[in-house]
């Protein structure tokens, strides 16, 4: 199976066009619960800070947040665990938001089928309190911009797709409904960017029919999109823009699973895999961060000897130099 393994990463590594990627170093940075997953990394008073979930495995009802910070990316302090009795706590996102660093994440629970949207707060990093708790919604992800956060939520009410913001995360207010072109696709998990001048794009996962991922360009007040196919399909959207024309997005790709760098031009509606992170089985779920004027990704992955999903983290260089 590891022979397997190295061989398709030879392949899709070759098959890819010239790589503006260079992967620097690759760390196990945590792997003490069963299953650990779903990550977030963000730069806050001179630590890395990383989030992720931690349960029994990757569905299970009983997911906690945990959160540990590094001055060096090297050495890992344990530094909060958030967990809510009866409920799976799932998806963490940090944001910064008026210097002020914030966690999003949703839960489920498995006795009535309710979900939830949570908004938390800290002053310390390790001490953190609940400043939001919605019913009924599922915000994944979170993007700030000009002093707002914003999210979509999808699956319970937000069905069809529903953009959120809120200024505090103490109370969101829903500014787009009916965001999502086509639910037959099942579009959910969405990813937000925006460039200097306003413009947003969103990176959409879709589940059915041609499962391909969608990237949707909108200009303010954002209630009008314009759609384009990427002929992927992928899964955990996330990444950053670049120069403010492409996004470098982290995902997981398919045949076989893979968490994979891409390059995405929202204009043209291209993607286009650049490097293959060491990973496989269960995977995905990244998050790059500039720290210390490095980039870095974390991800899940449960390509190792003990065939459990754990935390990764990679320094990486980017080359944007050239035509994509």
């Amino acid at each position: 199976m590891y022979k397997y393994f190295l061989l398709s990463f030879f392949i899709i590594s070759s098959c890819v066009s010239q790589s503006k990627i260079k992967l620097d170093k690759t760390s196990l940075i945590w792997n003490k619960a069963e299953h650990s997953a779903f990550t977030t990394l963000v730069s806050h008073n001179g630590y890395l800070y990383c989030a992720f979930r931690e349960g029994t495995s990757h569905h299970s009802y009983d997911g906690g947040i945990r959160i540990i910070k590094s001055k060096d990316t090297q050495n890992w302090e344990d530094v909060a665990f958030i967990s809510i009795p009866q409920e799976d706590l799932r998806d963490p996102k940090f944001i910064i938001n008026n210097n002020d660093l914030n966690l999003i994440f949703v839960s489920r629970t498995e006795t009535e089928h309710f979900s939830y949207s949570y908004s938390y707060s800290t002053e310390n990093g390790e001490e953190w309190s609940q400043e939001n708790r919605e019913l009924g919604t599922w915000r994944w992800n979170a993007t700030e911009f000009n002093g707002k956060i914003y999210s979509v939520g999808y699956s319970s009410n937000d069905k069809q797709g529903r953009i959120y913001s809120t200024k505090t995360g103490d109370s969101w207010q829903p500014i787009k409904n009916n965001f999502f072109p086509d639910i037959a696709s099942y579009p959910n998990e969405t990813a937000l960017f925006f460039s200097s001048d306003r413009t947003s794009y969103a990176f959409v996962r879709q589940d059915k029919k041609s499962k391909s991922a969608l990237i949707g360009t909108s200009s303010p007040p954002y209630q009008d999109w314009t759609w384009k196919d990427l002929n992927t399909r992928i899964g955990s959207p996330s990444g950053i823009l670049l120069n403010d024309s492409l996004i470098l997005a982290c995902v997981r790709l398919y045949f076989p699973v893979r968490t994979s760098l891409v390059w995405i031009d929202p204009i043209k509606g291209t993607l286009k895999e650049d490097t293959v992170l060491p990973s496989g089985g269960d995977t995905g779920y990244a998050s790059i961060v500039s720290f210390k004027n490095k980039y870095y990704v974390s991800y899940h992955s449960s390509k190792n000897a003990e065939r459990k999903s754990s935390i990764y983290l990679t320094e990486f260089t980017i080359n944007v130099d050239g035509e994509n």
